[in-house]
Order: C-alpha cells, then sequence, then structure tokens
C-alpha cells in the first residue's frame, strides 16, 4: 500500500518542487493550494502526512493542522513557514504538529524530515491497530454460547443495561456464568476501558475482606508496616464483581453501603475518605430476600444492589445450547486438535440435568478429553453416571411394591415431601438429611412445584 502525502502551499512552484521531490521517494502525493481546498481533501480521504504552509490565503495554517488532528489523529504534519519564530514554533507543536520547516529549506533535509514524520504516522497506526485487535480479542472473549431464547433475552437485556452505569445483581445458581455476564456487562459499557475486579467475597475472612476491599494506612494493625490502597481504589473508574454477596459479613455490608451512597472509601485505620467512582455488580446464587429475613443481609443494602436484577437461566432449561457449548469446550480446551463427540455422548448429555450447570458440562468435556486418545470423544469416555441412559433409570417408591416404578424426577420430588413430611416442614432440617443447601432444597420445591 502506497503512503499517501497532502500538500498545501500557495505558491505553485514551492508545491511543484516538494511533490516532484517527494514522488522521486516513492510516495503518492495530492497538492492543494488554499486551506479550504486541502480540508475538502482530508474529509474524502485517510493521508499518512499532510505538509502546509502556515500562511495561506484562505485558512490559517494552524486551523487545518487542528482540523487534520481532529479527523485524522495518526496523520503527522509538518508546517512550512517563511516566517519562522520561536513562538510559532512552539504553536505549531503544542497543537500536534510533527515539526516545521523554515523556506528556504535544503531537500535532504525535508527528506528526512519526511521519513521521520511517516515513521512515527506508522508507530501511530500500529499500535491503534494492536489497540482494536486487543479490545475485540477481549470483547469475543467474553461471551455468553447460545442461541436459545433465553439465551438471546439474557444477551439483549445486558446490552441495554450495559450503558446505563447503574447497580446491577446477578442472580443464578452454581456454574450458570454469572461471571461471564458481569464480564460482559463491563465490555459493553463506557468503562470497558477500565479496570474490571472480581472480588469472591466466600473466600475471605472477615478481617481480611475490610482491608484488601477498603485498603489500609500504615500502622493500622500488627504486620502494616506501609499503607496499601484497597482493590475499590485501585478500580476506581472501572467496574467491580462482588461474586458470592451473600457470603458477605454483616460488617463489611454496612461499609460497602457506605461506599455505594455517598461514593468515598476510607481506608482501614485512615480518618481521610477518598473519592470513588466505580460501578458496582453482585452476584449470588442465594435468594438475597430470604437472608434479608433470617437477618443474614442488610435490607438496605438490598435494595441499593437490587435495581436491576438479571438472572442467568440454568443449563437444564436451555439443553438446546448444550450442542453449541460442547463444541465450544472442545475447540477452547484443544485448539490444535480436530476433536469431535459422537451423537451418542452428545445425546448422553442432553439428557442429564447438570446440577452444576455450564462449569460441570465444561469439567465433563475437559475429562473426556483427557481420556480420549482417538479423534472422536464416545460415551465410554464420559463419567460413569452418564454412561448409561437416564430414561431408563427407574425406581421403586416402596420396597414392598416392587413392581411399581417411576421416573428418577418423580422418586427425588416424592423422595423429598417424605422427608420435609417427617421433619414436620422444617427446611433446614429436611436439607441436611439430604444433603443439599437451603437454597437447592427451595429451588427442587419450586421445579416440583411443591407448595410447602
Amino acid at each position: 500500500m502506497s503512503i499517501k502525502i497532502l500538500i498545501c502551499d500557495d505558491e505553485q512552484i514551492t508545491l511543484d518542487n516538494i511533490a516532484y521531490i517527494l514522488q522521486k521517494e516513492g510516495y503518492t502525493t495530492v497538492t492543494s493550494l488554499t486551506g479550504k481546498e486541502a480540508l475538502e481533501l482530508l474529509q474524502k480521504d485517510n493521508y499518512d502526512l499532510l505538509i502546509t504552509d502556515l500562511k495561506l490565503p484562505d485558512i490559517d495554517g494552524i486551523e487545518v493542522l487542528k482540523r487534520c488532528k481532529e479527523l485524522h489523529p495518526a496523520t503527522e504534519v509538518i508546517i512550512i513557514t517563511a516566517y519562522a519564530t520561536i513562538n510559532t514554533a512552539v504553536h505549531a507543536m503544542k497543537e500536534g504538529a510533527y515539526h516545521y520547516l523554515t523556506k528556504p529549506f535544503k531537500i535532504e533535509e525535508l527528506r528526512i524530515l519526511v521519513k521521520k514524520a511517516l515513521e512515527k504516522s506508522a508507530l501511530k497506526k500500529e499500535v491503534h491497530s494492536l489497540r482494536q485487535q486487543l479490545e475485540e480479542k477481549n470483547k469475543s472473549s467474553v461471551q455468553l454460547i447460545g442461541s436459545s431464547p433465553k439465551i438471546i433475552a439474557l444477551k439483549e437485556t445486558i446490552s441495554q443495561i450495559a450503558l446505563l452505569d447503574t447497580t446491577v445483581l446477578i442472580t443464578g445458581e452454581t456454574g450458570t456464568g454469572k461471571e461471564v455476564v458481569a464480564r460482559m456487562i463491563h465490555a459493553l459499557s463506557p468503562r470497558s476501558k477500565e479496570k474490571f475486579l472480581a472480588i469472591n467475597c466466600s473466600i475471605f475472612s472477615e478481617s481480611l475482606l475490610a482491608s484488601e476491599l477498603f485498603g489500609y494506612e500504615a500502622g493500622a494493625f500488627t504486620g502494616a508496616h506501609r499503607a496499601k490502597p484497597g482493590l475499590l481504589e485501585i478500580a476506581n473508574q472501572g467496574t467491580v464483581l462482588f461474586d458470592e454477596i451473600g457470603d458477605m459479613p454483616l460488617t463489611t455490608q454496612a461499609k460497602l453501603l457506605r461506599v455505594l451512597q455517598e461514593k468515598k472509601v476510607m481506608r482501614v485505620g485512615g480518618t481521610k475518605e477518598i473519592d470513588l467512582d466505580v460501578r458496582i455488580l453482585a452476584a449470588t446464587n442465594k435468594i438475597l430476600s430470604y437472608e434479608v429475613e433470617q437477618g443474614s443481609f442488610r435490607q438496605d443494602l438490598y435494595y441499593r444492589l437490587n435495581v436491576i436484577t438479571i438472572e442467568v437461566p440454568p443449563l437444564r432449561e436451555r439443553k438446546e445450547d448444550i450442542p453449541l457449548l460442547v463444541h465450544h469446550f472442545l475447540k477452547q480446551l484443544q485448539p490444535d486438535k480436530e476433536l469431535k463427540i459422537s451423537d451418542r455422548a452428545l445425546g448422553r448429555l442432553m439428557q442429564y440435568d447438570f446440577p452444576g450447570n455450564v462449569r460441570e458440562l465444561k469439567n465433563i468435556i475437559e475429562r473426556s478429553i483427557a481420556l480420549c486418545h482417538a479423534d472422536t470423544i464416545d460415551v465410554g469416555h464420559l463419567p460413569p453416571d452418564l454412561r448409561q441412559n437416564p430414561e431408563s433409570v427407574i425406581l421403586p417408591i416402596e420396597e414392598s411394591e416392587p413392581r411399581h416404578f417411576v421416573p428418577l424426577a418423580e422418586h427425588e420430588r416424592q423422595y423429598i415431601l417424605k422427608v420435609l413430611e417427617m421433619t414436620k416442614g422444617n427446611k433446614t432440617k429436611a436439607a441436611k438429611i439430604l444433603g443439599i443447601d437451603r437454597v437447592s432444597l427451595w429451588r427442587k420445591l419450586k421445579k416440583y412445584d411443591c407448595d410447602i
């Protein structure tokens, strides 16, 4: 691709001489006798370099320079003047000129200056291109895989709320992709070029979470030898996701509420408030309204977080996405190998309910890849509980009635009801006997439409 240079000068002889010199160097040149014509050319096309006289009959050369930078930031500009002064040169450089030439100038001086200016222009364009590629890569790496109605609706919701810069509560079962949703919101938001931090509230102790979130001053506690900014400070201007927000200690909840209300943060052991501008997202697999009733989550914080709620559907409610997800994980986990999956194996996956959701599916595919030494994953490479056809699994309700069989789902429903009857409706005790948590029990009751 040839390098294009726009030359603007009101003296025809100067214009022709510069064009002739640069054409001999292999550059493509376009000439203009007025500033107005130069601006029209700049609006129609992109140039690698603009060489313009400072004094033009209609528009000042500085004005042409400014307009060029607005239209094409990567285009370098060389100012030519017969009225060279320190002030003129400084003003031109402040407005973005690469350099200036004084009339009369030497041919070699022009050649060297043009070469250096073009090198800088090329570097700017390369950096811009790399940034665009990186941004596209980041956005494409954060994606919800699927074309089911529920996923299409979810994507539309994300694209709408991403621009609102408000707090969002993301709910859904474990492994559904709540963090992926949060990263998509950030990637599509005006804050996309700033930091995104995901903080898992369940893995920190109360004191450690507070010091990590808000930072601390030197001497705030034993071992605090120097001041340390908190994660909220580090993420300023960006987006913070509080994952597993339902596990955040009550004292930390109070401090987070203050951050949301006042847009300020105070380090542990500090006395000075620090202004904060971050977008807060929160994710949980718990029913926060229930946690509020139980007193383990602050009601005022719940209302603050619950400005907009997004529910991520479980995989069992969008099984038509399983083939797309499987092929995505095969490509992601084995990028250098053309690995396939048999129809039989895919059929078994389609029949499975995935209590661990998308995360569980990915783990299954990863395990199957490790066991598969051929080019196709088959039923034998799946976990043992997926090797038999789920539809053929039938269990007796009572041992005294060996001929009375029901599907596994119905067996589970009746078993849960019997445990609840035994515990006189105490869901906490029932969940403990069943080996699941209260939220999982609540979801199963909702799934089986059990009014208890």
